[in-house]
Parts: C-alpha cells; sequence; structure tokens
C-alpha cells in the first residue's frame, strides 16, 4: 500500500477523513546517538479524537511504513479517505 511518491527515510503526515470526522498518521524520524555510530530510528503516530499516541517504532524506516500502511488499509476498509499531505503545519485552536 505505500505510495510509490514516499521517498526513503521522510517524514510523512497523513490526514483520514469521514464525514466531518478526521483522523492522522504520521512517521517522525528520531535522532539517537550511539556510541558506534548516529542511528536514525522512527515512530509511527496515531491521532484518535485529538489523542496522539506513538502505534509502532522501529530502527529501519520501512517498519514505521509497514504499520502505517496496516493502520491506513484498516481506516480505508472501513469507509475512510486517506492521502498524504506533503507540507502542513500544525495550528492550534484558541
Amino acid at each position: 500500500m505505500s505510495s510509490p511518491t514516499m521517498a526513503e527515510d521522510k517524514e510523512v503526515f497523513m490526514l483520514c477523513r469521514i464525514q466531518k470526522i478526521v483522523r492522522t498518521l504520521q512517521i517522525k524520524k528520531i535522532k539517537t546517538d550511539n556510541e558506534v555510530a548516529e542511528q536514525m530510528t522512527c515512530r509511527t503516530l496515531y491521532t484518535k479524537g485529538g489523542v496522539e499516541r506513538v502505534v509502532g517504532k522501529s530502527k529501519n524506516y520501512s517498519g514505521c511504513m509497514s504499520v502505517l500502511d496496516n493502520v491506513r488499509g484498516n481506516l480505508e476498509e472501513a469507509g475512510w479517505k486517506c492521502k498524504e499531505i506533503s507540507r502542513y503545519s500544525i495550528i492550534a485552536s484558541r
């Protein structure tokens, strides 16, 4: 289910909607220091009802992408429409 436009190791933000309800999926890169070398790890985040939670983490980007694809597939099977947002900023409501 991975989109061919999703480059390896990039942060991903997806917006999923059904009627007026919105959920988000994200892959965030996390840098960790290691004595031998700097490693890049990632986390897959899912926001439902305004609550963000980590649904997966991996040392490989493909592991995070697999979790995102799985959640996205489940949402789309339930009638949600998901799309990747390439440029985004989160603005808090007042």
